[in-house]
């Protein structure tokens, strides 16, 4: 599991807020290459910490996502790369991703249509990302209980109910049991 929380992932994509203001990633689709990258960027320092920081936040949202199943979300279920897997994330579940137009690749020579080719993009990314970390440290808690923890915090449990609920009860009914008896003894 990553070293790095996702409150810690947070505050460094927030530090990239104003440097990367007019950032965005664009999204290409369909009957060409799918492509994703980032556009708007004119500082190559913020770029170069963006893509770090992207990479760490994919890698630990892959490790997450192991947990659930992914052969119905197309756009993550076979991508490997940690950096392209946080862009498409952004793309699926931040609700900030906007599609432009869609356009149509014509055959040069007979002008017949090869399909359609869409894009879309996601503005103020390093916002975005941050806001989505914070999202994903709801879904993925960093602290999460072990199992064998939660074992026997529930047999912990179990066992207090137990003595809480029939305790009370079966020393009663035992002490009036050994009274029934001292009274039978002497009549």
């Amino acid at each position: 599991m990553s070293d790095y929380t996702w409150k810690e992932i947070e505050r460094r994509f927030n530090e990239l807020v104003p440097l990367m203001n007019g950032a965005r990633l664009d999204f290409q689709w369909g009957s060409v290459p799918k492509n994703v990258m980032v556009a708007g960027c004119g500082n190559s320092s913020a770029l170069d910490k963006f893509y770090a920081i992207s990479a760490l936040a994919g890698q630990k949202l892959m490790q997450n996502m192991n947990r659930i199943d992914l052969e119905n979300i197309e756009e993550l279920k076979n991508e490997n790369n940690p950096v392209k897997f946080w862009f498409e994330s952004l793309k699926v579940f931040s609700g900030k991703f906007e599609p432009d137009y869609l356009g149509e690749q014509l055959d040069r020579n007979t002008g017949q249509s090869m399909g359609s080719i869409f894009i879309g993009r996601i503005n103020k990314i390093a916002e975005v990302s941050s806001v989505q970390c914070i999202n994903y440290s709801i879904s993925f808690p960093d602290n999460i209980i072990s199992t064998d923890t939660l074992k026997s915090t529930n047999q912990e449990i179990v066992k207090q109910s137990f003595w809480d609920k029939y305790a009370v009860p079966i020393i009663v009914s035992v002490i009036a049991s050994v009274i029934a008896g001292i009274i039978l003894l002497f009549l």
